[in-house]
């Protein structure tokens, strides 16, 4: 996969345009409500914060990075589908169908994970954003 203009391989290492990092980001992943409740689908899961305040580039808003988008018919109305590129660095915290939520309150999907060259430095995030209020 080709990189994102903010994100290159300087001297053999992955590195981010520190300019481009400007956003704040909040990882969520889904856990069991607490207490625990139940029903006719067995235990309910919550959207829980994991961590906040994680910097990141993100490509469509901030870096020009934008990556396909698409319109899609979903019963009688069209809905706008928008994959962008976010670009961190590297934490094991992160998972595909876990959301981030900006500082604007947009929340994007991670799609995928792609560690630049394998190093640990620096995470490619593909994700679909699915606005503010999903």
């Amino acid at each position: 996969m080709a990189l994102p203009s903010f994100v290159r391989v300087v001297d053999g290492v992955p590195t981010i345009n520190i300019g481009q990092m400007r956003h704040q980001l909040t990882l969520y992943a889904q856990a069991p409500a607490s207490p625990p409740t139940y029903d006719a689908a067995g235990v309910q899961m919550n959207w829980t914060s994991i961590q906040s305040g994680i910097y990141a580039a993100i490509g469509g808003q901030a870096a020009g990075s934008s990556r396909q988008g698409m319109d899609r018919p979903e019963g009688d109305q069209l809905t706008s589908q928008q994959f962008v590129t976010i670009a961190v660095w590297y934490q094991a915290i992160f998972a595909p169908n876990q959301r981030v939520v900006n500082e604007n309150g947009t929340t994007f999907i991670i799609q995928s994970i792609e560690n630049v060259l394998e190093m640990n430095v620096v995470l490619v995030l593909t994700c679909l954003g699915v606005g503010a209020n999903d």
